[in-house]
């Protein structure tokens, strides 16, 4: 219960091992340097009891990240929020550090340079990531509606395991996986399945697994491609059983 049911080859990249590069791009290369300065600074000096239950709390969602018990996403959204509640311990910090060497008249010119570095260290790149993700997001939409305008509501459509709720919510349609694993049955046998329907090349194998699952459309998007390193069902080719539509991006079932 503790990975969901989460077939193995899914909860290796799901749940997969802590790097540095992950705390850098994941929390923000800020929040990193005057977090940890910070949590030195309270522990070893301020000594408070919301010190030690920030400090815990820290402690423990990093634990959960090295041991694999939290996604890396999940996981260092909450890491983040503390590194960033201990970043204003160490500004402040510095700052009385300045006044002490009478260099005060120093704080303004810090601050704008903390701000330019965050603004292209995590700002700029945030905001390119989320336009990308929306553009994206924007064609997903465009390809699942048109499944639920092209085929019947008692249709079963097969996409990758990241796009079975998808096809679920906006085309109405039942999906054959999704990343609810917690109560599915045989998790390990449908991820399975799906992959071979994806790339196996014998029409037989293929046509036995939809027969299996009564799937009506085989939904190929890039992200499965790219997933399975495919550029089309090679089975279907020639084949009276499949009809291409769309350049291949859709493959309806006759058989």
């Amino acid at each position: 219960m503790l990975w969901q049911n989460i077939p193995l080859n899914i909860l290796s990249d799901s749940f997969r091992s802590l790097t540095l590069l992950d705390l850098v791009f994941g929390v923000g290369f800020l929040p990193l340097i005057f977090g940890s300065i910070g949590i030195y600074i309270s522990i070893a000096r301020e000594k408070k009891k919301a010190v030690y239950l920030f400090s815990a709390f820290a402690l423990s969602i990093l634990l959960l990240l090295v041991f694999r018990f939290l996604t890396i996403s999940f996981g260092l959204m909450f890491f983040g929020f503390v590194l960033c509640i201990f970043s204003s311990v160490s500004i402040k910090s510095f700052f009385v550090y300045l006044d002490k060497l009478k260099f005060g008249y120093f704080k303004k010119l810090f601050v704008c340079l903390i701000l330019v570095i965050f603004v292209f260290s995590s700002l700029i790149p945030s905001f390119l990531a989320a336009k990308e993700s929306n553009n994206i997001a924007n064609s997903k939409v465009k390809e699942i509606k048109w499944i639920n305008i092209n085929t019947k509501p008692s249709s079963i459509i097969l996409g990758n395991v990241g796009e079975g709720n998808i096809i679920t919510t906006i085309a109405s349609r039942k999906n054959v996986i999704d990343d609810s694993f917690l109560l599915a049955p045989d998790p390990i046998e449908r991820n399975r399945d799906v992959e071979v329907v994806y790339t196996t090349v014998s029409e037989a194998i293929a046509t036995n697994l939809i027969r299996k699952y009564n799937i009506n459309l085989i939904y190929l998007s890039d992200d499965t491609k790219n997933a399975y390193n495919i550029d089309n069902l090679k089975y279907a080719k020639d084949s009276a059983c499949f009809e291409s539509i769309r350049e291949g991006r859709y493959y309806v079932f006759k058989c």
